[in-house]
């Protein structure tokens, strides 16, 4: 059974065993799609996994696993654990995150926008 639960600065969602709670959200220049930066944790036994999703402006959040980025801090490696999105145009998305991240997926393309990533040293 799904439920939600609404905090002042993110709504938490409840699928069963996972929970995801969005961190962010950046739109597009055009306003037409938003990147959302989101936190998903899938029970006690795992760690934080911290994952973008590519979605139109209009739509919530769809369950599973983020559609461009996924990660998480290898094992307490990153001590303060980020994601940051920034549109450089409609068609042009940056994300950043931290050295020593460990990624499981990250797509350079999507929806007709190149998506470009970056460690700060």
């Amino acid at each position: 059974m799904a439920g939600r639960i609404k905090t002042p600065k993110a709504e938490l969602k409840i699928r069963g065993w996972a929970a995801r709670v969005a961190l962010d959200e950046t739109k597009s220049p055009s306003g037409k799609l938003k990147a959302v930066v989101f936190e998903r944790d899938c029970g006690a036994t795992t760690r934080f996994g911290y994952q973008v999703s590519l979605i139109p402006s209009n739509e919530n959040l769809p369950s599973g696993a983020g559609n461009v980025f996924t990660a998480d801090d290898n094992h307490g490696a990153v001590v303060a654990m980020y994601i940051r999105t920034r549109w450089e145009s409609d068609h042009s998305l940056v994300i950043e995150y931290p050295k020593n991240t460990r990624v499981f997926s990250k797509r350079n393309q999507l929806a007709g926008v190149s998506i470009s990533y970056q460690t700060p040293p």
